[in-house]
């Protein structure tokens, strides 16, 4: 079995979950932008990991792209973001695989990252403050995102390699 563990990452927690899976299970290890539609027939499990950037993910347009290529592939798909993932709302990050025939094949996951308000951007930092401007008076918004406010003043990291392992156990 060929596996092929592709990344989107901008701050390093995506590049990491992947690196590790692609070690756990021998497989090939590739940035997103590198992917093709020629690779995705040489491979029997895809493994496609992105950051959560503002409630959405990288991958959608590839998916609509290259759909019918991964009707027969092992596909799992899996998000990074600072929220807690028991807190994350699956549907808000998959929920557009619903209308797609994939969605019977693949296997979603959302792991925690980490966050660093000062390695942002200067894109991100704007985005960052026109959000929280935006959640301030918004009680059940701040409550949503307590996990990226508590951050925003302390760096925090909770990136774990044993987060994995039900994305290894699929593969």
């Amino acid at each position: 079995m060929k596996v092929l563990v592709c990344y989107y990452s901008k701050y390093g927690s995506t590049k990491k979950y992947a690196e590790w899976i692609a070690k756990k299970k021998n497989g090939d290890l590739i940035e997103f932008g590198e992917l093709n539609e020629q690779l995705l027939s040489q491979y029997n499990t895809i493994v496609l990991g992105t950051g959560i950037y503002a409630g959405g993910i990288r991958y959608k347009k590839f998916l609509n792209k290259y759909e019918k290529q991964l009707l027969n592939t092992n596909l799992i798909l899996f998000a990074v973001g600072a929220t807690p993932p028991e807190e994350v709302n699956k549907d808000e990050i998959f929920g557009f695989l619903k209308k797609k025939k994939l969605n019977q094949n693949v296997k979603t996951f959302i792991l925690r990252g980490g966050f660093d308000f000062n390695k942002l951007s200067t894109e991100d930092k704007l985005l960052m403050k026109m959000y929280l401007k935006k959640i301030e008076f918004d009680k059940e918004l701040k409550k949503k995102n307590n996990a990226i406010l508590n951050c925003i003043k302390t760096p925090s990291n909770w990136i774990e390699e044993t987060s994995i392992e039900q994305i290894v156990k699929c593969i």
